[in-house]
């Protein structure tokens, strides 16, 4: 399972999800508010059709872009999602 964590952002707590399957999972979450999601090119084209019905903000990153965002240990295979706590 992969892990999130939940920091203080602009306009509150932002929750930071990665990994496929638990992305995947929050962007067919309809109570969940998305706030961006960082993807590389291959991880947006295989959610494609999930981020085009949420139309979450997208940015196409380099997988090491997304890595500093996480803890060391983090394997987000391409893809993380800001979004607020439930």
């Amino acid at each position: 399972m992969k892990r999130s964590r939940t920091e203080r952002g602009r306009g509150g707590d932002v929750a930071r999800l990665y990994g496929f399957h638990v992305v995947s999972a929050a962007l067919g979450a309809p109570r969940r508010r998305l706030v961006r999601l960082y993807a590389t090119a291959a991880a947006a084209e295989r959610l494609g059709a999930e981020i085009a019905r949420r139309g979450v903000e997208t940015r196409i990153v380099t997988a090491e872009e997304i890595a500093a965002r996480l803890p060391r240990d983090a394997v987000h295979q391409g893809v993380l999602l800001e979004a607020e706590p439930l």
